[in-house]
């Protein structure tokens, strides 16, 4: 099976300097192959990053697909993450895509861009390992919490049905998600929730 909110990552390695900065998600400053403004894929247009409280080394942009006009979220590896890490990262994505539930933020898309060169013995430096996934308008079940307490009881068994529903969908695709945590649970604006 498949973990999508990765396992242990290796060690990293040192990051290189001169990086741009972006918001983790835990609120940190980390190193980013990427920057506002920049077009990932010839489509996808970085708006802003995203503070997140879902954990894990990668950084959320909001962003805009210019193909099709619509927002959508971008899931970036921080620059020393290098192709090792990158291949689970992405491998996880592809599989996610096919897997279709009300309950589960879609996947879109997912690439490395490498470029040549000042990488050891000439092997080529990964610029950006991504995902594009599904916008979700709203805020994290972790900061709902935060913000407005706990749940009435019959909202939270609500909560949890629509979590277990889309849980259900990733593992009959034989998936495993591996990061539930309240800041992967989004509550969208339309009320539902959704699993990233």
């Amino acid at each position: 099976m498949t973990t999508l909110g990765g396992g242990s990552p290796a060690a990293p390695a040192p990051a290189p300097v001169n990086l741009r900065k972006a918001d983790g998600h835990d609120g940190t400053r980390r190193p980013s192959p990427v920057a506002a403004g920049e077009l990932l894929a010839g489509r996808y247009r970085l708006l802003e990053p995203v503070p997140s409280t879902a954990g894990g080394p990668a950084v959320l942009w909001r962003a805009t697909d210019q193909v099709l006009a619509r927002r959508v979220a971008v899931t970036v590896l921080p620059a020393r993450s290098r192709t090792g890490q990158a291949k689970p990262f992405l491998e996880a994505a592809a599989r996610t895509g096919p897997v279709l539930a009300p309950g589960l933020a879609r996947t879109y898309d997912a690439a490395l861009e490498e470029r040549p060169g000042r990488g050891r013995g000439g092997v080529p430096r990964v610029v950006a390992a991504y995902v594009i996934s599904e916008w979700v308008d709203g805020r994290s079940l972790a900061e709902a919490l935060l913000a407005d307490g706990p749940f009435p009881p019959a909202e939270a068994v609500g909560l949890v049905e629509q979590a277990a529903e889309a849980l259900t969908a990733v593992h009959a695709g034989g998936l495993t998600h591996g990061r539930v945590t309240p800041g992967n649970l989004l509550l969208g604006a339309d009320g539902r929730l959704r699993v990233t």
